[in-house]
């Protein structure tokens, strides 16, 4: 239910068209702890990637809290007690939110649930005074699964103390929290390269946001590669040759890890794909270090590839690449096709923008599931490459009859981007990201503030002749918006209804574990 409604919020945001996506997993409150806890994923429809997770903190708010993230394949299931085929793949750093609050952290090596096959992931704070709590005591059992369409999730195992595989081991104890995670589409393994790679990408029922890819490297491990992420609207299909109708969004970079191993690519401006529209993507490896190579495909003119795939949201064709470090340039060998993993949120959205421009209100109502508020894409009234800060407002309740002061609203974050066109909306991203309880609404403002000189800020939809739609909804969550402000400072300039968000939210639904203490 928590995935539905951070599905909806997406679908509010992008203000195109509809789309859908279970993207976290809660399990229960918490009632006891505290130190760390053991957790066995098993993505049921297909690979998972876990790009975060959130856990109540037995501490006041405001403190530092640093967390080990341990993992191996197979089950956390007799190998509680030492570290003995675990791998630490990273230590994450939060900000404990008091008690009652869940605490985010964001992976900064995201972790991909293979399907088949179990996950085990161990998270164990080290710092004294911030363990992480769970859910279960000697008299109650907690419960020990849980699970969505894309994701299940079991866990009895928790620990104490600040050492990791040390203290005491209580059980049945549960994770109590949210797993945040995107889906995958993977292909096949590579064998051949290198250097780029074309592909088309089309959303099939609904509209999703590509948030990176995994891509095998030829370099040696500990090699650092730059991508550049070539796009254009329609196929490649007969524009391989020149960049002619492309556009450079972006270059990514990332650290090799042997020929065999996809390696992460984290987009700095994600990309929405629209429903039965194509995209085509180019992916080439661009000055790496001198001995190294570039990205990895797959097919060879003796074994030719498979180049279509797809699951229930989006379709991939790929049958070209290109070899050398320039784009473009370099031999064209085909068929080959993308060998490793597109990495993808889904998304709701509402009406283009038709007016300009400051800031905008729109409530917002998880239908049943709580949902994590992760980013928005809105137009602005600026020129592509305009920098732009917008702060982030939020209540409890509606903001009707609110939109006149700050008194009643928390500010929670200024965000910055940049201006895409007026046309585009620009992505913006919150960290952390506000959760939204369900079945309650959450009044939330957008003000673009200090822009550079000359430019405006966000654009909306609706005017005095055309009134715009102004209650969006789907299975998961409820948007309304009907009023916006002009100018460049939050809760002042003129007040203009009715008016509708216009652009793109991105959520995750989230599942929680159980409350308690335990020393």
């Amino acid at each position: 239910m928590k995935a539905s409604w951070l599905c909806m919020f997406a679908l509010f945001a992008l203000a195109i068209s509809p789309v859908c996506q279970a993207q976290t997993l809660v399990t229960a409150p918490d009632n006891n702890g505290s130190g760390g806890v053991f957790i066995n994923l098993q993505a049921l429809s297909g690979p998972v990637t876990v790009t975060g997770f959130e856990a109540p903190i037995s501490a006041s708010a405001g403190l530092p809290v640093s967390v080990e993230v341990w993992v191996r394949s197979g089950s956390y299931a007799g190998f509680t007690s030492s570290n003995a085929g675990w791998t630490l793949t990273q230590t994450v750093a939060g900000i404990t939110q008091g008690t009652g609050n869940r605490t985010p952290f964001v992976l900064t090596t995201p972790i991909t649930v293979a399907s088949p096959g179990v996950t085990a992931i161990y998270l164990h704070s080290i710092q004294t005074g911030t363990g992480l709590r769970y859910t279960g005591t000697s008299d109650e059992s907690p419960q020990t699964t849980w699970s969505n369409a894309d994701l299940q999730l079991f866990s009895d195992t928790a620990r104490t103390g600040i050492v990791a595989f040390a203290g005491g081991q209580n059980s049945p104890r549960t994770f109590s929290g949210v797993i945040r995670y995107t889906k995958d589409l993977p292909t096949a393994p590579s064998n051949n390269g290198n250097g780029g790679v074309f592909l088309n990408l089309r959303a099939l029922d609904q509209h999703l946001v590509v948030t990176g890819f995994d891509v095998p490297l030829s370099p040696a491990p500990g090699t650092q590669v730059s991508v550049e992420v070539w796009t254009r609207s329609g196929s490649y299909a007969g524009f391989t040759d020149s960049s002619t109708g492309w556009t450079l969004t972006q270059t990514v970079q990332a650290i090799a890890q042997g020929p065999s191993t996809p390696v992460p690519f984290v987009l700095t401006s994600p990309l929405t794909l629209s429903p039965a529209e194509t995209t085509g993507l180019y992916l080439h490896a661009v000055l790496p270090a001198a001995s190294g190579s570039g990205i990895r495909y797959t097919g060879t003119s003796e074994v030719l590839p498979q180049t279509s795939w797809s699951n229930n949201d989006l379709l991939l064709f790929s049958d070209t690449a290109r070899i050398g470090f320039t784009p473009f340039s370099g031999s064209t060998n085909s068929p080959r096709t993308f060998s490793g993993s597109i990495r993808y949120t889904k998304a709701f959205t509402t009406a283009p923008s038709n007016n300009s421009s400051g800031g905008v209100f729109l409530n917002v109502q998880p239908v049943s599931d709580s949902v994590s508020l992760h980013g928005f894409d809105v137009p602005l009234e600026s020129s592509p490459g305009t920098p732009t800060s917008i702060e982030v407002w939020t209540r409890p309740g509606s903001y009707v009859g609110f939109t006149g002061s700050n008194a009643g609203w928390t500010l929670r974050q200024t965000v910055s981007g940049v201006a895409q066109g007026i046309t585009v909306p620009a992505p913006f991203l919150l960290s952390p990201p506000i959760s939204l309880p369900a079945d309650q609404t959450t009044a939330i403002y957008l003000h673009a503030v200090l822009p550079a000189a000359g430019s405006s800020g966000i654009r909306y939809t609706g005017t005095a002749s055309l009134p715009p739609q102004t209650l969006w909804s789907n299975s998961e969550i409820v948007l309304f918006s009907d009023t916006a402000r002009t100018g460049f400072v939050a809760f002042g300039g003129n007040q203009n209804a009715p008016r509708t968000f216009s652009g793109v939210l991105r959520y995750t639904g989230e599942g929680v574990f159980a409350d308690g203490f335990e020393n």
